[in-house]
């Protein structure tokens, strides 16, 4: 059968329609409607949010007092604390009046109890309903450092923990011959002297059981009296040099390969042959008083330990 143009035969052209006056009015009316929808709409959800912000605004005012009671810091508990008492932390604390276990920032209270000079870490935790449990661990002291006018104590960080007084004495070893000026200021000599002057102090007092005086007046040749002996170690690792002492204690002790070794080395390991002390006010230290009987060890040689008599 043939066409004309792609059409059937008797088939309508397409012809698009037109809206008459009233079908174009009726899509405007509906699309103002679908806005005015939209809009009421949109007031509702506002009016909403506003009502129910106002409403937790006003619940709060009125019930925040009832909550801070409920949740007010009342009671904290210090655990590891030995030598600062339970007062001394609460105080470090700061807290402030009214403060809740939830108001309260933790990391600050954290940053003022490492502030104390006695504490070197702090934990601060929350529990229920109105305590802070403070958990704390405390400097050790190990040393003393001595200068004409003060004393200080140390621990093993050089850490300046607490000032002496004169008439105060713990049992500790003692370090002289460190700038006090520069010591306070946190100078980084200052600061490696006293850490090399704890170090020896620790080899020779625990080998020999008694507290030893470190002169650190060169830090690179460090002096150690104990038991009336006299230590002189220089710049090199100390364990080493202490190590090749320790090898040769027995032979001082017997006498075997040294001259008067059991003599000399009951100075050092007797106390009842040590060098006499004396206090002396003025220098706030021990004065060693001279002992010819007593040796001197020197092993700031390579490879070597010196005996000499002290003159």
């Amino acid at each position: 059968m043939r066409r004309w143009g792609g059409r059937k035969p008797g088939a309508r052209p397409n012809v698009p329609m037109r809206q008459g006056p009233s079908g174009g009015r009726a899509g405007s009316r509906r699309s103002r409607l679908g806005l005015l929808r939209r809009v009421w709409w949109f007031a509702v959800w506002m009016a909403m949010v506003v009502s129910v912000g106002w409403g937790a605004t006003w619940l709060y005012r009125e019930t925040s007092p009832l909550v801070a009671g409920w949740f007010q810091v009342r009671e904290v508990t210090v655990v590891g604390a030995i030598t600062l008492s339970h007062e001394e932390v609460v105080e470090q604390l700061g807290l402030q009046p009214g403060e809740t276990i939830f108001s309260v920032d933790v990391q600050k209270l954290i940053d003022r109890l490492k502030a104390h000079p006695w504490i070197k870490e702090a934990t601060v935790s929350r529990t229920l309903p109105h305590t802070l449990v403070v958990g704390i661990t405390e400097r050790q002291a190990v040393a003393v450092l001595r200068t004409p006018s003060w004393a200080l104590l140390l621990d093993a960080d050089a850490h300046a923990v607490s000032s002496l007084k004169e008439s105060e004495d713990p049992g500790l070893p003692v370090l002289v011959g460190i700038d006090p000026k520069a010591f306070l200021l946190g100078t980084t000599q200052s600061r490696e002297a006293a850490l090399a002057g704890i170090r020896v102090a620790s080899l020779v007092g625990h080998a020999l059981n008694d507290r030893p005086e470190v002169d650190m007046r060169n830090p690179d040749h460090a002096v150690a009296y104990v038991k009336g002996v006299r230590f002189q170690f220089g710049p090199s690792s100390f364990e080493e040099q202490w190590d090749r002492y320790r090898k040769i204690e027995h032979a001082l002790r017997t006498g075997v390969g040294v001259g008067q070794g059991k003599r000399r080395a009951q100075c050092a390991l007797d106390p009842l042959h040590a060098s006499p002390v004396a206090q002396s006010p003025a220098l706030g230290t021990r004065q060693r008083v001279p002992d010819n009987g007593c040796p001197e060890i020197d092993l700031r040689y390579p490879g070597k330990v010196i005996v000499r008599e002290r003159g």
